[in-house]
């Protein structure tokens, strides 16, 4: 019962703040302070499109792509670099954003900014839960076979345990 308690309000407590991100007002991008003091709200701008409804919110989410972008663009430290091989999924923004989130957040968390596979790795795998959050969206888009089809290919991937070598091989 004890156990059932923690995953109720770890889960709850966790889609709460997902849900509760404020798009940062008046902020700049100039010097690499502006850049690390943004680190938090970046963090949670992909938590945020990772958890809620990609058909939802619409504005909210397409002004947190342009946040999330803004800061990875002319970023002094972090490098974003992947290859056509990883970013399969290239004609859908949303997919798109999220996998640059996902490398963001990685390299965020971990202080890790230019580890080229661990950010390609946690951009894949972000996309991919993405995609399984948002599965039906992709089914019933017929112009996103390319890239529905390229997302099961990572999971499969995934499910078979040869994802982490697919990206090594790759970058």
């Amino acid at each position: 019962m004890k156990l059932a308690f923690i995953f109720f309000f770890t889960f709850t407590t966790f889609n709460l703040i997902a849900q509760d991100f404020i798009i940062p007002n008046n902020y700049k991008l100039e010097t690499e302070i502006d850049y690390l003091n943004l680190e938090g709200d970046v963090v949670k701008a992909v938590d945020w499109i990772i958890e809620n409804p990609i058909d939802e919110e619409m504005e909210k989410r397409t002004k947190t792509y342009y946040f999330i972008f803004g800061w990875v663009n002319k970023n002094p430290y972090f490098i974003f670099d992947t290859t056509n091989e990883i970013a399969t999924f290239m004609d859908s923004p949303d997919c798109i954003a999220v996998f640059i989130g996902g490398m963001a957040k990685y390299s965020i968390e971990n202080k890790d900014y230019s580890n080229k596979y661990n950010k390609n790795l946690a951009g894949v795998k972000a996309v991919i839960e993405f995609y399984k959050k948002n599965v039906k969206y992709f089914k019933n888009n017929r112009y996103l076979k390319t890239t529905k089809k390229s997302i099961e290919n990572y999971i499969e991937l995934q499910e078979s345990n040869k994802l982490e070598k697919f990206i090594n091989d790759n970058i």
